[in-house]
């Protein structure tokens, strides 16, 4: 998840905050809560779906409640939110979209 030109990489729920607007990737699905709103998307071989959901922000919580696994909550870390995956490494620094990919891979790796 890209905050700026940080680039947060790790495992686990995350999501990014742009503008007005929440986008995460929590559970089996992505959800985006906009102007109070919550649509949950999935991507099946047959196509996309989207149905009404339910996610908020509760200060710097985003939550999302799921039927199959109940509440869940990534905390944020200015315009991106995570799960404790996602912050046990140290966001670095990229000047591209190129570099970004070169430090994932490198992670991948170890």
């Amino acid at each position: 998840m890209f905050d700026g030109d940080t680039l947060h990489m790790g495992l686990g729920d995350a999501a990014v905050k742009q503008g007005d607007k929440i986008i995460g990737c929590v559970v089996n699905g992505i959800f985006v809560l906009e102007g109070g709103k919550c649509k949950e998307y999935h991507l099946w071989s047959t196509g996309l779906t989207s149905e009404d959901a339910t996610c908020s922000l509760d200060g710097t919580t985003f939550k999302v409640k799921d039927s199959g696994y109940g509440e869940l909550t990534v905390e944020g870390h200015g315009a991106v939110f995570g799960g404790n995956q996602l912050w046990d490494d140290l966001p670095a620094k990229v000047a591209s979209y190129d570099e970004a990919k070169a430090k994932a891979k490198a992670a991948v790796a170890k």
